[in-house]
């Protein structure tokens, strides 16, 4: 108890809290199509739930032979454009 006491007791000036500026880096992703931002660790699940499409194309593609096609899209982006096929 006198611990406690000491370690918080103000007018000592023994106040052991130290704050410190930190930098968080958080790791997102920005749908290609709408432009959502979705966070990794987030409550609405969108992180969970988001599309990537990575796709390396062969000779006779209409995305061009060799290339890579990329995109990040959310969910509702997938349901809007792929919906009736799914």
């Amino acid at each position: 108890m006198r611990l406690a006491r000491a370690l918080f007791d103000q007018k000592k000036g023994n106040n052991m809290l130290k704050y410190q500026p930190v930098t968080v880096e958080k790791l997102v992703c920005t749908c290609d199509r709408c432009g959502r931002v979705m966070e990794e660790g987030l409550a609405d699940l969108e992180w969970q739930e988001r599309f990537i499409i990575s796709c390396r194309c062969g000779y006779g593609s209409v995305f061009g032979d060799g290339n890579l096609v990329e995109g990040d899209f959310c969910q509702e982006c997938i349901q809007a454009v792929l919906g009736k096929y799914l």
